[in-house]
């Protein structure tokens, strides 16, 4: 049986037989793959606590008829400071179910996999958790094809001048809307030109910029 190794993060185990677990993992260069651990539900599996939501391991993983194998499993980054932070958690765990909700089997994301390297360890860090929230949020949209309009009229498509002191905001229309096109978006809302500027920059960049 051939191996390869990879470094994935453990998004989610379930049983599977009497003491194995069927592990989905997302790593950078596989993407969204699930795995079989072998006696992993065991008490005394060298796989116990290595295999948790969250955690960031190094796997050799032996190549499969229908599913791959975990030969080893070694931990790269815990997150320990997410994991047992009550109000962290959560918000973490959201960010799996996100991404592995849009991922199909073998699809790879790059800036899907850094969205969530960068989330983890700015809330390990202390990062406020609003922003991080707040940032993943508009980066997934923007990842998936569905983000705000922020360079131009969302409807006749003008560019926005940068002179303007504030613009127009629609949510139901998804972007910014110019003064001409104001009375077809009803719940446009102003929006100063720095807090444009910023959601620009959390759209695109990362978010040690975002933070500066």
């Amino acid at each position: 049986m051939s191996s390869y190794s990879t470094k994935a993060f453990a998004f989610k185990t379930s049983p599977c037989g009497e003491a194995d677990s069927l592990v989905t993992l997302f790593s950078r260069g596989e993407g969204k793959v699930r795995v079989i651990a072998k006696g992993a539900r065991r008490p005394r599996s060298s796989f116990a606590g290595r295999l948790m939501p969250l955690s960031y391991n190094d796997f050799l993983l032996g190549r499969g008829r229908n599913l791959d194998i975990v030969s080893q499993c070694e931990i790269v980054r815990s997150f320990q400071k997410v994991r047992s932070g009550a109000d962290c958690v959560p918000v973490a765990l959201s960010f799996i179910y996100l991404i592995d909700s849009v991922l199909t089997k073998g699809a790879a994301s790059g800036d899907l996999f850094d969205l969530l390297w960068e989330s983890l360890t700015a809330l390990e860090e202390g990062a406020p958790m609003a922003f991080i929230r707040s940032r993943f949020a508009l980066r997934f949209l923007v990842l998936e094809g569905v983000g705000p309009v922020l360079e131009r009229c969302v409807k006749c498509q003008r560019m926005i001048p940068p002179h303007v002191a504030r613009v127009l905001f629609s949510v139901e229309e998804r972007g910014v809307v110019c003064s001409a096109c104001r009375s077809q978006a009803h719940d446009a809302s102003l929006l100063s030109m720095d807090a444009l500027s910023l959601l620009k920059q959390w759209s695109t960049g990362s978010i040690d910029a975002a933070v500066d």
